[in-house]
């Protein structure tokens, strides 16, 4: 987790930003690249091009292959508790923190995460079957092992008490005992600063409906071995809260890393209900279906892997994305969207070398617009490429992913890479100068 940051008018200002729906040629700017392709007929030299806008998607229903790709590496999720506890002194690591479900159907669901002082992170996750899902969405190579964790939650006088027993991916036995200092509130929930946790693997964003600090009385140890938890608030007499964090309802989503190839194994015959691309992933694979179409508007769901809800819109012959919704998978009914102004572009109608801007915001459930900023598209002859600019809030400018795609024979290359936004004011300053 990190330092909380209100939505205030610093945000709002970013949405009024991100308003304009108008497209424009070439935007200098620090970056977050990632990207979208859809249609990718006509994209690779040699492949049959598309017919013209007046015939709709006329490529589709003569059964010329038309792709549908969604790169982004989008996750989210809905916990009823998250808890984390801070410490100093130890070598390898600086917090230990846990996501919970209590409304799991089938069993408690704990996910642990451990936090080195280079911010990579280990998961660990007491349900078998839930992380070998969790390493089959994941492509940045992320460490997630299974061990049996000991949860205990109760309360007294509204103060919440937690209690995790564990073992570490390293044989170490943890003990995380968090007393809050006072029950939960909104006041103290809202969006959070990741800080510099896992700044290499992805662009988090994280929402909590209502949070207090840990007290005096919490505790940690690694294999007996106590930890100092740091003073976080201290008013003297009045109040002293430790750098830890209770919270009641936290929603996490976001964009990560990763690399991987994909290959065509069938594609719709026309635009309608129930048609599918599917695509061959390693030994698994990953699925596009046409849940419903009215008129122009199309809306399609990734049923294999996360759970994705994309509304398109046919434009001039061309799909369109207007915006991706993740559908947690948790009990509870809960959202990440990602919406474009104008629409995600199909790059394939696009001339070689022209570039496009457009407008992106982010929400998690009701919670508008968290993270604004600018998407930039560039297509090239062989390569797509996009990149997502945030400019609200100040600390998503520097979460920056460059992402690519190319075609290799037959299969697809998706990359995408994590990199320091003062790397892209380099690169752009480069591009300047020559």
């Amino acid at each position: 987790m990190g330092k909380k940051v209100s939505k205030d008018g610093e945000t709002r200002k970013g949405i009024a930003a991100g308003s304009s729906g108008e497209l424009k040629i070439k935007l200098k700017s620090t970056a977050i690249s990632l990207f979208v392709l859809v249609g990718l007929s006509g994209f690779f030299p040699g492949e049959n091009q598309r017919v013209n806008a007046q015939s709709e998607i006329k490529s589709v229903e003569n059964n010329t292959c038309l792709s549908f790709i969604q790169p982004f590496n989008l996750y989210f999720h809905y916990y009823d508790l998250h808890v984390m506890l801070y410490f100093v002194g130890h070598p390898e690591y600086e917090a230990v923190e846990a996501m919970i479900n209590l409304q799991n159907s089938e069993k408690l669901l704990v996910r642990a995460i451990i936090t080195r002082h280079d911010q990579t992170q280990i998961d660990h996750v007491n349900d078998q079957k839930i992380m070998e899902e969790m390493k089959k969405v994941s492509s940045n190579g992320r460490e997630i092992r299974y061990t049996p964790i000991e949860f205990r939650r109760d309360e007294e006088k509204g103060k919440s008490h937690v209690l995790l027993k564990f073992t570490s991916f390293k044989g170490e036995n943890i003990v995380f005992d968090l007393y809050a200092t006072g029950r939960p509130s909104p006041k103290y929930g809202g969006m959070t600063d990741p800080e510099g946790h896992a700044e290499e693997s992805a662009l988090p964003i994280m929402w909590r409906e209502k949070s207090t600090l840990a007290s005096s009385k919490s505790n940690i140890t690694f294999d007996k071995k106590d930890y100092k938890i740091p003073v976080k608030t201290w008013i003297p007499i009045f109040f002293k809260g430790m750098k830890g964090y209770y919270t009641e309802g936290f929603s996490i989503g976001g964009v990560t890393t990763g690399e991987t190839i994909l290959e065509l194994v069938e594609s719709p015959k026309r635009i309608e209900a129930g048609e599918k691309w599917i695509y061959k992933k390693g030994k698994d694979e990953l699925v596009y279906e046409i849940m419903e179409r009215n008129g122009d508007q199309v809306i399609i769901q990734k049923s294999s892997g996360v759970s994705e809800i994309i509304n398109t819109q046919i434009v001039d012959g061309h799909l369109e994305i207007k915006d991706i919704k993740v559908i947690s998978n948790s009990a509870r009914e809960k959202e990440f969207t990602i919406k474009f102004n104008p629409f995600l572009p199909d790059m394939t109608a696009t001339s070689d070398g022209q570039e496009l801007v457009l407008n992106f915001s982010i929400s998690i459930n009701e919670h508008r617009s968290l993270v604004t900023g600018k998407i930039e598209l560039e297509k090239k002859t062989d390569k797509i490429v996009l990149k997502l600019n945030p400019e609200q809030p100040n600390w998503a400018i520097k979460r920056s992913i460059q992402a690519a795609i190319t075609k290799e024979e037959d299969k697809y290359h998706l990359k995408s890479t994590i990199r320091n936004a003062e790397d892209w004011q380099e690169e752009n300053t480069a591009k300047d100068l020559h």
